[in-house]
């Protein structure tokens, strides 16, 4: 069997990935052709199996990423003078869709003055999602944590009323099936 997230699949616009992937075809097909079955972790991605054709659709299953719920209980109370509290955990990429929520932000802190939106993670796209924030006065409202512990995270988790992961596809990078 073979377990497939999305990247591994996905064609790359990039020159020299693309002559990678490219002259790796072959032996993917080969690949998927002799396994017994393709667990892909999303629809999306087994639309894309599908799509590149590399098994029999009868061999493709999806089975979702599981999670450890005890891993994100908590007692901590809420932060009821910041609310709502919305959460952001990504790599900081374009393709993550945070600055689609920097963008609409205002007309929500409008509604909701006291909102507090977070963005863990840290990423090539820091330096700009910043000046967004600068651009729409949003200092008061957003924070970049960073990279964070497993346990900050899940103390994150348990206070934030929201979580948000605006994803889309941006040239090859697409996310099959959020880990977060």
């Amino acid at each position: 069997s073979i377990i497939v997230h999305a990247m591994e699949i996905n064609e790359s616009n990039e020159t020299f990935k693309k002559k990678i992937r490219s002259s790796l075809k072959f032996l993917k097909k080969k690949i998927f052709s002799h396994a017994h079955s393709v667990i892909c972790i999303s629809q999306f991605t087994k639309n894309k199996v599908t799509e590149l054709k590399l098994c029999e659709i009868n061999k493709s299953i999806i089975i979702n990423n599981g999670v450890n719920p005890h891993q994100f209980q908590s007692l901590e109370q809420k932060d009821s003078t910041h609310y709502p509290q919305l959460l952001t955990v990504a790599r900081l990429t374009p393709h993550k869709g945070i600055d689609q929520m920097l963008y609409a932000l205002p007309p929500i802190i409008r509604e909701y003055p006291n909102t507090m939106y977070s963005i863990a993670g840290n990423g090539p796209d820091k330096d700009r999602l910043m000046s967004i924030v600068q651009e729409l006065d949003l200092q008061k409202h957003v924070q970049f944590l960073g990279k964070v512990s497993d346990q900050e995270l899940s103390r994150l988790y348990s206070k934030s009323d929201l979580f948000i992961l605006l994803s889309r596809q941006e040239n090859h990078q697409v996310e099959g099936f959020g880990l977060v």
